[in-house]
């Protein structure tokens, strides 16, 4: 041992004598990486001995934390809220800044946090971080400011504080626009003062602005008596239920209301407030719901926009409410691949009541083709004040069954490519425009059964391998302006109605009708139907002077066709029995008496075998009319007879059929014309100016209204009149004119601002006159 000690000693002493090149270099290595570790250390020790963890006392009082801090606002430090007995509470009583770089807020309670009224709290660019342990009330009755970018940790959405405020008294919530106030829950109700969401910032909030303030689950107040809810324009963020009680007038709301749905049922729970923009997105099996039952949302108002943005397999439900959307409806809908039939997937509006000022924009899709429709409007009722824009494309199907549809001042326009289905079937729209579909040729176009009102024209851009079915299909052409009857790519009308006072409307080419024809005109309204062919499958029949008609082309009477007839030219040439048009027919000279009509007409046979057909001249429309006024009957083919009837109904409707007894065959009526009874026998006869010819009440406009609306009506001579609004148990709620009135065109408001929202009925009786109309109040 002893020598080992002095082997090592001498050792130590030769190197000492002769050192080594590396070890003469030692001390300064060692004097090196001490300095370049000493800031690491310094550092270390620094953030360690800035860690603070709550004690007891006011959280803005720097003695109520454990270490010793010296200020809030120096960088790199960390506060601990944690160890609260249960119960017991912790709070901020005056002003709490929290700020410098790389400050942690530390949330290690589940006990109430308050921010008493009167203090202020603000957060300048920390973190707030919330543990496993985390997860109770922040009551924060003052003021709370954020910014800086303030970011949040957590693990579990539900460690989140939950804000809870049912204490009166003003407060302000502001943010910069990189910050806001995250939430689990939010809860603030107020009978009097008044809570203001405000963006901290020079430039006022604009619709990008992010949000002020974000609950990742309920967003609940009630504001009712002298408060206040203010969003001033900024935008929240809303994770599931969203229930607003109190007062409408207690909520004063400019921003956007965005609720995210991505997990189960959100319901919109009673929602007073009138809202402004509000926009749903929705994923995953999110299933937002509007529901009318108790303790939820019957009526809800937007005063601008409503945007849902959905790509879930869970339902939207719309079912049996009223909204109202002073702007636009956005609406785009994506169905995911792997829905099961379990899920619907798609937007349901059954029943509901929907008014909507701006334009109704719908979008959907689908990831693989399917049976099922991405939107639902079974018995829907709908108003769009701009305009109807629909694309369903990808295979996308949009679905108007037993819905009624009213575009008041807008066109409708109806797109559907890559195997995209617009199903208008058992819908009805009424169109104060024109309507347009468009559509390629892997799409489908379905208006079996559908009801189509419009005051310009509707029209078909299809691909001709494009699948188009129009059975039981019924259009209407009403209004003032002039129109035009479309062919609807050789597609046949079940029914074309008309009816119109003034403008004109023509035919400027074939058009199939498989069922009626009905063209009731008056006044001023012109048809024409330059030189064309009407092909009808049953009914033909018009109404009112011959000289609103300027019938050049023929009438066929034939079998229904086809939907598509092959022998009528797709783009609208005239076939062989066209005619140019000479204008306006005037008068054509007659011999009978004025007491006395009289109605004469050409027909031919075209069909080998015998054909029979029917005249019937009512006072009104009929497809049950009764006796025969006259028939005719041609045994050969090419047989051409011309025939002149007498009659002496007042207000004639004439109708033409086919017999239905087994004669039918196609005929070709042609020349035809007709003088009423008392008409004037010269052939420049012009009915008295602004003196109507008969009685006449017109429907309401606008309709479906709210609160008021226009009824005309027309006397040719002066009567007694009365005109009265029922409800639909009969009970009388109005009487809109009772005395008498001069001969000419009528017009009365009425104003249902003290009824609820449903079906009414107006009838009125002048002299022995007696009409009945409905309409429709919707709020």
């Amino acid at each position: 041992m002893q020598q080992t000690d002095t082997r090592i000693s001498g050792e130590a002493k030769s190197a000492s004598a002769t050192p080594a090149l590396g070890t003469r270099f030692r001390p300064v290595l060692f004097v090196t990486l001490f300095s370049l570790l000493l800031p690491f250390l310094l550092n270390h020790v620094s953030a360690y001995a800035q860690e603070f963890t709550y004690e007891s006392g006011p959280l803005d009082d720097l003695t109520s934390w454990t270490g010793d801090p010296q200020s809030f606002e120096e960088d790199g430090q960390t506060f601990i809220i944690t160890g609260i007995a249960i119960g017991d509470t912790v709070s901020v009583e005056n002003t709490w800044t929290l700020g410098g770089e790389g400050t942690v807020l530390e949330i290690d309670t589940e006990e109430v946090i308050v921010f008493e009224s009167g203090s202020e709290v603000i957060f300048d660019g920390i973190t707030i971080s919330f543990t496993e342990n985390s997860g109770g009330d922040l009551a924060a009755r003052g003021d709370l400011s954020l910014s800086g970018g303030i970011t949040w940790q957590y693990g579990d959405k539900a460690d989140v504080w939950s804000f809870d405020n049912r204490a009166d008294g003003d407060q302000t919530i502001s943010a910069d626009g990189e910050s806001r106030l995250l939430v689990y829950n939010f809860r603030s109700d107020k009978r009097n003062g008044s809570l203001d969401l405000m963006f901290d910032d020079d430039e006022p909030a604009t619709s990008e602005t992010p949000a002020i303030l974000q609950t990742l689950n309920n967003f609940r107040t009630d504001y009712d008596s002298n408060a206040l809810f203010s969003d001033n324009g900024n935008r929240i963020i809303v994770g599931d239920d969203i229930r607003m009680l109190g007062r409408a007038g207690s909520y004063t709301l400019s921003g956007t209301l965005e609720h995210r749905v991505h997990d189960g049922n959100s319901d919109y729970e009673a929602v007073a407030a009138e809202l402004h923009h509000l926009s749903i997105h929705v994923r995953e099996d999110g299933n937002p719901r509007f529901r009318n039952v108790i303790n939820y949302s019957k009526s809800v108002i937007i005063n601008g926009d409503l945007a849902i943005d959905m790509d879930s397999d869970g339902d939207f439900e719309f079912n049996d409410v009223e909204i109202e959307i002073a702007g636009d409806f956005h609406l785009s809908h994506h169905r995911p691949a792997g829905t099961s039939e379990e899920d619907d997937a798609e937007v349901d509006m059954d029943e509901a009541v929907i008014s909507i000022g701006g334009d109704f924009i719908v979008h959907v899709t689908k990831e693989v083709a399917d049976d099922d429709e991405n939107i639902d409007m079974d018995d829907a009722v709908v108003t769009v004040g701009g305009d109807f824009y629909v694309n369903a494309t990808e295979y996308g199907e949009f679905d108007l069954d037993d819905s009624s549809v009213s575009v008041t001042d807008g066109y409708a326009r109806f797109e559907a490519t890559d195997g995209g289905i617009i199903d208008l079937d058992n819908g009805s729209l009424t169109v104060n425009s024109d309507i347009l579909f468009v559509l390629d040729e892997t799409s489908e176009l379905d208006l079996d059964d559908a009801i189509v009102a419009i005051t310009g024209s509707i029209s078909i851009d299809a691909e001709l391998a494009t699948v188009i079915t129009s059975d039981e299909l019924t259009v209407r052409y009403f209004g003032d302006g002039d129109q035009t009857i479309s062919s609807l790519e050789g597609r046949h009308y079940h029914t074309l109605e008309i009816e119109k006072s003034n403008g004109t409307i023509s035919i400027p080419e074939n058009i199939i009708v498989s069922d009626l024809f009905l063209a009731t005109l008056d006044e001023d309204a012109l048809l024409a139907d330059e030189g064309n062919d009407i092909r009808i499958g049953n009914w033909f029949t018009v109404s009112g002077h011959n000289d609103r008609y300027d019938l050049q082309g023929t009438v066929t009477m034939s079998e229904i066709p086809p939907p598509v007839d092959e022998s009528i030219d797709r783009a609208g040439n005239p076939g062989s029995n066209n005619r140019e048009s000479t204008g306006r027919q005037k008068t054509v000279q007659n011999t009978t008496g004025n007491d006395e009509g009289e109605i004469t007409l050409t027909y031919q046979q075209t069909t080998p075998r015998a054909v029979q057909f029917d005249l019937f001249i009512l006072p009104e429309p009929d497809t049950d009319p009764g006796e025969i006024t006259q028939q005719f009957t041609l045994a050969e083919i090419n047989e051409t007879n011309r025939s002149s009837v007498s009659f002496s109904e007042e207000s004639p409707v004439f109708m033409l059929r086919q017999h239905p007894d087994g004669y039918g065959g196609q005929v070709i009526l042609s020349e035809l014309s007709w003088l009423l009874p008392g008409d004037p026998r010269t052939t420049d006869s012009e009915p008295e100016p602004d003196r109507p010819e008969t009685f006449r009440l017109e429907q309401n406009y606008p309709n479906p209204f709210n609160p008021a609306t226009n009824i005309s009506f027309s006397i040719p001579e002066a009567a007694n009149v009365t005109m009265e609004v029922f409800n639909i148990q009969g009970q009388r709620v109005a009487t809109l004119v009772d005395g008498n009135r001069e001969p000419g065109i009528h017009e009365v408001s009425f104003d249902a601002s003290s009824l609820s929202s449903g079906m009414y009925i107006y009838r009125i009786q002048a002299g022995e006159f007696v009409d009945v109309r409905k309409m429709m109040l919707v709020r």
